[in-house]
């Protein structure tokens, strides 16, 4: 009997092409949103263009990506938590809700603020460098989170120039990281 890995193995071993486009298909409806419309095909040739070291042929999305962030943050922020307290606070623990449907709707805006902001991050990361919030990204690549933390480790990784097999992977990346930052 063959096993399906899990989504979150799927992610720590697809190539990283495979990774950029299915995020970006994901963040669609939040970047248009912003103004920034991408189709498949665009996806899959940014994705494409990005393996292959090309410039940002669409310079607005590390603007719309930062936007979907900030925008992500005043949902978790409207229920008083940060992006990292978010990740780390059981909904069980969260006030604000009477009803079954309060709950579900209370961890709809949660989770999908949690998600929108890592794959945000972690496309404003690989795309344009952006280091700003490395630091959630680095706090998702260290827990627990599953999908979540695969791709934040594979885009940490990508953005550093680091094979992500390396057993050493996340320290390497974080502190080229920081090198490039301190120049």
């Amino acid at each position: 009997m063959t096993l399906i890995p899990s989504r979150a193995q799927t992610f720590a071993t697809a190539p990283m092409q495979d990774i950029l486009y299915v995020v970006l298909r994901q963040l669609r409806r939040p970047l248009a949103s912003k103004g920034v419309d991408i189709s498949d095909a665009e996806a899959q040739s940014l994705a494409a263009a990005r393996i292959a070291g090309e410039r940002l042929a669409r310079p607005e999305l590390i603007a719309a990506l930062l936007a979907v962030i900030e925008e992500s943050e005043g949902v978790l922020a409207a229920l008083g938590l940060t992006y990292i307290k978010s990740l780390d606070t059981d909904m069980a623990t969260l006030g604000g809700w009477e009803t079954t449907a309060d709950f579900i709707d209370l961890a709809e805006r949660k989770s999908n603020a949690e998600l929108r902001i890592t794959l945000a991050a972690g496309m404003a990361l690989a795309y344009g460098q952006e280091q700003r919030y490395l630091p959630y990204l680095m706090h998702t690549a260290k827990g627990d989170y599953g999908d979540e933390s695969s791709i934040a480790f594979r885009c940490i990784c990508f953005a550093a120039g680091v094979e992500s097999t390396q057993s050493d992977a996340l320290q390497m990346s974080e502190a080229r990281l920081q090198r490039q930052t301190d120049s």
